[in-house]
Parts: C-alpha cells; sequence; structure tokens
C-alpha cells in the first residue's frame, strides 16, 4: 500500500515538472515568435520606403542616391525594438530575447558593455524569477545627430517611459527612466538587413517633472 502511495506521489510530481517545463516551453516560444515578426516587419518597412516612396529632385543638387527622410521612421522602429527586447521580458525569455538582439550591437561595445552587464542582469533575473515591462511615453522620442571624439558620426536615439517590474506574479516598482542608444549606419548584410548597429546605450532614473 506504501508503495502505491509513494507511485502515485511520484506520478503527480512528475505530471507538475512537465507543466512546468511545457509553460517554460510556450513562453519561450511565443517570444521568439514576436521577435520573428518584428523583425519582418522592420524589413518590410525598409523595403517599402527603399522601393516605393517617392523621389524628390531638388534644382541644382549633385546627382547621386539619396535616403528619404522617412528613413527616421525605420531607425525610430529599431531603436524602439532594441529598447523592448532589453527592457521587456520574463525570465524564461530574457536569455533568448538578448541572444537576438546582441547580433546588432558592435563589437566592442558588446565585449566591455553589453555582455558583461547583461548577462549579470540575465543570471539575477532568472534567479529571482522576476519580470519587467517598458512602458515607453512616444511623445518624448527624439532623434539627434552627434559626433564621437574622433569625428564619427551617431544618431542618438532618447525616449522617456516606466520601468514596471514583475516579482513572482506582483508588481514591486515603478521607475521613471530615460534610454539612450547611440546607433551607427553600417551597409546591410544576411545577418543585419536593417543597416543599424547600437553601438551605445545607456539608462537613467529621471523625476516625472525632470525635462530634457
Amino acid at each position: 500500500m506504501d508503495f502505491l502511495v509513494r507511485a502515485g506521489k511520484a506520478i503527480d510530481r512528475a505530471h507538475r515538472i512537465v507543466g512546468i517545463l511545457v509553460l517554460v516551453l510556450i513562453v519561450e516560444t511565443v517570444a521568439l515568435m514576436y521577435l520573428k515578426s518584428e523583425n519582418s516587419r522592420i524589413l518590410a518597412e525598409y523595403n517599402y520606403i527603399k522601393d516605393r516612396v517617392n523621389v524628390y529632385v531638388v534644382p541644382g543638387s549633385t546627382a547621386g542616391n539619396y535616403s528619404p527622410s522617412q528613413g527616421d521612421m525605420l531607425l525610430r522602429d529599431f531603436a524602439m525594438h532594441v529598447a523592448h527586447s532589453l527592457n521587456t521580458y520574463t525570465h524564461a525569455n530574457f536569455k533568448s530575447q538578448y541572444n537576438e538582439i546582441r547580433k546588432f550591437f558592435e563589437a566592442s561595445f558588446l565585449e566591455e558593455n553589453a555582455d558583461p552587464n547583461f548577462q549579470k542582469e540575465i543570471q539575477r533575473v532568472e534567479n529571482d524569477n522576476s519580470a519587467k515591462i517598458f512602458l515607453p511615453e512616444d511623445k518624448t522620442l527624439t532623434v539627434t545627430n552627434v559626433k564621437t571624439k574622433s569625428g564619427k558620426k551617431l544618431k542618438k536615439v532618447t525616449v522617456e517611459g516606466i520601468f514596471k517590474t514583475i516579482l513572482r506574479g506582483t508588481p514591486i516598482d515603478e521607475l521613471p527612466v530615460r534610454l539612450t542608444i547611440l546607433i551607427d549606419d553600417v551597409p546591410t548584410n544576411a545577418t543585419n538587413p536593417f543597416g543599424y548597429q547600437v553601438v551605445g546605450y545607456s539608462e537613467k532614473k529621471i523625476n516625472k517633472t525632470e525635462k530634457e
């Protein structure tokens, strides 16, 4: 009789473990599908801008190839995709999301900054079983041209919003932040069809009344 009781408990425990593994697999699958869908959407928008936007000829201008101003739409979408990939996640999908988005990070930034910091954050999130959501305020998103000390031209994208942290299903914190993403233009290729590369990223806690 004791054997049957122990066997029953073992079967119940096995069923619970299988259920948890299936749930984790579903969450990770949904996250990967979202990332692939988002990449496809950005690429489709890029192709639309490149192939269909009207070309305006400026009298007296030098002949050559000109990018339409609507290209900023693609840049903004790319920046927001980076922001959400790094800041909207669960403990089950954060690692896979980061591995997907890091493909668009410049090598030295990845080695010296992104990987060391985000690998630690991934470990903490997995240990805590926590999750985070980034709620951006779209009206605060700005794109400016900047130069590095060496004279290299970059795009600086800034956006403000709220970090909401969830621990084991319970919201525990709301933090107003400003994200800054430095982006460089790069040639498109098979692994980066967007022509953008992240060379810098930072987060700053702000007061709700603080202005840029």
